[in-house]
């Protein structure tokens, strides 16, 4: 009797120990479903982000490239250079780039646009300069241009057979026999101007030219 009483206690106890583990089951299993299925939406959520500011930083680089290369970007200097054209050295009527000495800096900004860069000369009469692709304008605090220089090899000055890089003999046969001849600079005087032309004396290749007025 007491063999069969024990029987039935221990069966009891399995039997409630097998209800537990099932409650405990059934409980601990959805939570489990829920913490997987929000971290699979976190996931594609960061996902998405990602790919949406990937998109978003491909569109900005097109569109700043977009701009970049628009005729309304392109420096002044460039856009001008195709209108400028080349005359014969006429030392009457001197001019560097276009520029005459007579005129203003508005018409500078207003044939040339707005300068790359600008900075003041601190002199007596302060000069600011304007800095363009290639060459540079120098202004007085009145407005009037006080030089005008080109500095680049190749480019364009305005007049026939004058470049920065071409060798002096041949810039000779284009504007004749020099006024002043230092060996590395010469000058072409008129009307209170001067057009000096820096020479390597290395290469005899024309390393700057500048227009600027003189009283020689």
């Amino acid at each position: 009797m007491h063999q069969n009483s024990s029987r039935k206690d221990r069966l009891f106890i399995l039997i409630a120990m097998t209800i537990m583990l099932a409650s405990l089951y059934v409980w601990s299993t959805p939570a489990s479903s829920n913490s997987a299925a929000s971290e699979h939406v976190v996931d594609k959520s960061s996902a998405q982000e990602q790919q949406q500011g990937k998109e978003a930083g491909n569109n900005a680089w097109k569109e700043d490239a977009k701009i970049a290369s628009s005729p309304e970007n392109v420096p002044a200097s460039k856009q001008e250079l195709e209108h400028l054209t080349d005359h014969p050295f006429d030392p009457h009527d001197m001019s560097l780039m276009g520029i005459h000495l007579d005129d203003s800096s508005d018409y500078i900004t207003s044939s040339w646009g707005e300068p790359s860069s600008s900075y003041v000369m601190p002199e007596e009469d302060p000069v600011k300069v304007l800095e363009y692709d290639g060459f540079s304008v120098g202004c007085t605090a009145g407005g009037h241009i006080a030089f005008v220089e080109v500095h680049q090899a190749g480019l364009r000055t305005g007049i026939e057979g004058l470049q920065v890089g071409e060798h002096s003999e041949s810039v000779k046969e284009a504007l004749g026999a020099p006024d002043q001849d230092s060996g590395y600079v010469w000058g072409y005087y008129s009307n209170q101007s001067m057009l000096r032309l820096d020479l390597d004396p290395t290469t005899s290749k024309i390393h700057a030219v500048k227009l600027f007025r003189s009283n020689a």
